[in-house]
C-alpha cells in the first residue's frame, strides 16, 4: 500500500535498501523479523542505557576528588579589562580628534570617521 502511495505523490522509483544481515552480541542474524526484534529492542532500551551510564558517569564523578578547578589553565597575570564605554564618550573621543590627521597605521581619515562617528559609537 505504501508503495502505491508513493508511486502517486512522487512518481519515481522506490528505492529499497533492506538489511540482510546485522550481528548483535557475536551473532550473525539474517532472518527478517530478527533482525526488526533486534532493533526495536535496541531503541526501546537506548534511552534507558544512556540513563543508567550518565548515572554511573556521575556517581564516580562525585565519589572522586575531581574539581572543575583541576581542569582550568593557570591563570595569566597578562590579561587586562576593558570597562564598559558608552555611545557619548565614543563620540567625544571622535570629536577631540585633529581633522587635519590621519589615525592609526591604517591611514584613516578623521574627516572619514567624523562622517561615519553615529555608526561607529553604538
Amino acid at each position: 500500500m505504501w508503495k502505491i502511495f508513493a508511486s502517486i505523490i512522487h512518481n519515481k522509483k522506490i528505492r529499497s535498501d533492506k538489511i540482510h544481515k546485522i550481528i548483535r552480541q557475536n551473532k550473525e542474524i539474517t532472518e527478517d523479523k530478527c533482525i526488526a526484534n533486534a532493533y526495536n529492542e535496541y531503541f526501546c532500551t537506548a534511552g534507558q542505557n544512556l540513563a543508567q551510564t550518565f548515572r554511573k558517569l556521575i556517581g564516580s564523578f562525585r565519589n572522586s576528588q575531581a574539581n572543575y578547578s583541576n581542569y582550568l589553565v593557570p591563570r595569566s597575570n597578562e590579561s587586562m579589562f576593558l570597562h564598559p564605554v558608552t555611545e557619548i564618550k565614543v563620540l567625544k573621543a571622535i570629536d577631540s580628534f585633529q581633522t587635519n590627521k590621519a589615525i592609526s597605521d591604517f591611514d584613516i581619515p578623521i574627516k572619514l570617521i567624523n562622517i561615519c562617528k553615529l555608526q561607529l559609537s553604538p
